[in-house]
């Protein structure tokens, strides 16, 4: 059994694909499958279910990825303090990321943390937040961005992020201060969709306003399109990107986001991922003080 048969068997289960973990780890079709057939063999048990539709782990694969990818963390930490004690800090962090945080959050936390570690890899993975979970859970990813209050994994605060009406320039409300939702209720509105409503609906419904509502759009672009158009109106996290045509106005009922990263265990966490949680503390702090 090798290091090499053991990543092998961890990425085709992450790709769900002999062909797509060739591609990841830069190796043919034929020696993914010759590994995993190594491996079988050896273990004499049968690691993954291979179908049409593509390759999933047995039962008897599901209670060994555990200690596989345990094993695989530890090796990771062995080279990273390695490499720190000749002075080559190396690794690889992978980040699991929602829309508006890959924008608006990601590339100043990554801009900080290559700034003290050149050397570490970051990798970007972009879904949704139950994509997000489901990679921490399974190990796809390090570290992911998530929304707060989360009980599942262990989390580092970063920052909350307050919603607020995006409205097309030269709308009459545009030069007010807040708004309240009764000034609103009769306003072609677009519900965000992608977790967003499960905020919006309680509010609307909290004050007994039922919005009328135009559109239900998942990504934050089209909604903000849309609005540019003069199509109608929405409720979005001020993070969003807002381009020239856009105006913001706050709401006059706090409602917001906490968001922050998540870790399936900081005590498992190798030592590339607790640096790359404590730089990102220093840049929330500082982007905190100057937004």
């Amino acid at each position: 059994m090798t290091l090499l048969q053991l990543e092998i068997l961890k990425t085709v289960v992450e790709t769900g694909s002999f062909t797509k973990a060739g591609e990841v780890l830069s190796l043919s079709q034929s020696a993914v499958s010759h590994a995993i057939a190594s491996l079988e063999e050896e273990l004499e048990i049968s690691l993954l279910h291979r179908s049409r539709t593509g390759v999933t782990l047995t039962y008897a694969g599901e209670q060994l990825i555990i200690n596989i990818r345990a094993v695989l963390n530890h090796t990771r930490q062995i080279e990273y303090k390695a490499a720190k004690i000749i002075g080559h800090e190396i690794g690889k962090i992978r980040v699991g990321s929602f829309l508006t945080a890959s924008t608006e959050l990601f590339p100043g936390m990554v801009k900080q943390f290559k700034s003290i570690y050149p050397k570490i890899e970051v990798e970007l993975f972009e879904g949704g937040y139950d994509d997000i979970t489901e990679w921490i859970s399974s190990g796809v990813v390090d570290i992911g961005f998530v929304i707060l209050p989360n009980k599942s994994f262990d989390i580092v605060s970063v920052i909350s992020d307050e919603y607020v009406v995006i409205l097309p320039q030269g709308h009459p409300l545009e030069d007010r201060d807040t708004i309240e939702l009764i000034d609103i209720a009769n306003e072609p509105f677009i519900m965000p969709l992608a977790g967003c409503e499960f905020y919006i609906e309680p509010l609307f419904s909290k004050y007994k306003v039922r919005p009328n509502i135009q559109f239900k759009i998942e990504h934050t672009a089209t909604i903000i399109a849309l609005v540019n158009a003069g199509m109608g109106i929405s409720i979005v996290p001020s993070l969003s990107f807002k381009p020239p045509g856009i105006v913001s106005v706050k709401l006059k009922t706090l409602l917001q986001r906490n968001i922050g990263l998540a870790v399936s265990s900081f005590k498992l966490s190798s030592p590339a991922t607790k640096a790359f949680l404590a730089q990102a503390k220093i840049w929330s702090s500082k982007y905190l003080l100057y937004n």
